[in-house]
């Protein structure tokens, strides 16, 4: 059974995946196989269809989708080059269903302008990258001017810390020097002087 042009949606099964699409995606290139299948005046004849009614097509799903994409757009839309290995099936696929353009735009100077793309996307990450990197060391040097304070504040605070410490030791030696001698007391120690008679 063909499809009819009031179909708008058509659904697939490729290679065992399904997938939908819009009727004048699989008819964007009149001339391909594809638009010839799906061309409700063409001669093509019945599609097969598996238990769902969605049309089979007995084609790589992964190299499919990267082709529906490109109906769908007009170019590639793939981030980045394709991997090799997709590459391949995408041009087998596209040669197959006679869309010529796409296995030559699927060449190097497609993979190029994708690749530029990338380079471009890469600049500006990394000077975003840079800015925040920027913003570190901005942090970094105000952190190393608190530690400087603190080491100033410290030294002084080491300062009163030895005045202290000499001070006690003076009281200690006049302490054992004049033969002060601790004696108990309610509310804490205090110290009764003998004069040693």
């Amino acid at each position: 059974e063909k499809v009819g042009v009031a179909t708008s949606i058509v659904r697939l099964n490729v290679g065992g995946e399904h997938m939908a699409t819009a009727l004048s995606t699989l008819r964007a290139r009149p001339e391909s196989l594809l638009g010839r299948m799906f061309d409700p005046d063409g001669r093509y004849g019945e599609l097969l269809r598996d238990d769902t009614d969605a049309v089979f097509l007995d084609a790589d799903p992964e190299a499919f989708r990267v082709i529906l994409n490109y109906l769908r757009r007009g170019r590639l839309v793939e981030h980045g080059c394709l991997p090799p290995i997709l590459a391949n099936k995408v041009r087998a696929e596209a040669d197959y269903f006679g869309l010529d353009e796409l296995v030559v735009d699927g060449g190097e100077d497609m993979c190029a302008d994708s690749v530029a793309g990338a380079v471009k996307a890469s600049a500006v990450a990394l000077e975003t990258l840079a800015e925040k990197f920027d913003d570190v060391i901005e942090k970094l040097g105000s952190v190393a001017n608190s530690l400087d304070s603190v080491a100033g504040s410290s030294t002084e605070v080491s300062g009163s810390l030895d005045e202290i410490k000499e001070t006690f030791e003076g009281l200690v030696a006049e302490t054992q020097d004049t033969s002060y001698w601790p004696v108990r007391h309610v509310k804490g120690i205090r110290c009764i002087k003998f004069d040693g008679n």
